[in-house]
């Protein structure tokens, strides 16, 4: 039987394949997830990932100078345009999968587990979003626009005018916080300052 030698001419495949997993932990973090991480995670996240790609592009470099790697024969547009590709579009979509991942999937798992669970109050605001003719609805708060906070229109119209309370449950660690349920939802009529 032959045996399969795992050489350096397919560590694109390793690569693909590393790319594909964050996709799919990147994708249930924007759909699923209640968590907002803190600007300063985001900041340095986008910094690793920046690094970690300049690193892979130097590193395949390095092996296609010294002949034990090359670009694929079947990535034709690659071979065709390689600066265009690896300086535009594979930074584009490597640095957000690492960014999307480092700042959001992995200190959403550590606040799940380390952070600490408490009670709050925060203002709400309705809002409506629209996108390619699909509109929803939101309570705006000071964490990210997760599936928790998205209401019906009918909740739109009643929360549109009005200052809006929530008790909100959270998990909060030094990496961001995450929403629980919305306890309870106060609505008061909008005040205006009457000039004396």
């Amino acid at each position: 039987m032959p045996i399969l030698q795992i050489t350096k001419f397919y560590y694109h495949y390793y690569v693909c394949l590393l790319m594909f997993c964050l996709m799919i932990s990147g994708t249930i973090y924007l759909l699923c997830s209640n968590f907002s991480p803190t600007p300063t995670i985001q900041i340095i996240a986008l910094t690793i990932s920046v690094i970690l790609y300049i690193w892979l592009l130097l590193y395949f470099i390095y092996l296609n100078k010294r002949q034990e790697w090359f670009i694929p024969h079947h990535w034709k547009n690659v071979r065709k345009r390689p600066r265009f590709y690896c300086l535009l579009i594979f930074p584009l979509v490597i640095i957000f999968l690492f960014w999307l991942n480092l700042s959001g999937t992995l200190p959403m798992f550590y606040t799940a587990m380390a952070g600490k669970q408490q009670l709050i109050h925060t203002q709400a605001q309705a809002t409506k979003n629209s996108f390619k003719g699909k509109i929803s609805y939101y309570l705006k708060t000071p964490y990210r626009s997760s599936p928790i906070f998205k209401i019906s229109p009918e909740q739109y119209q009643r929360y549109q005018n009005q200052q809006v309370r929530l008790q909100l449950t959270i998990r909060q660690s030094s990496v961001g916080t995450s929403v629980k349920p919305i306890n309870h939802i106060q609505v008061k009529p909008k005040t205006t300052n009457k000039e004396q």
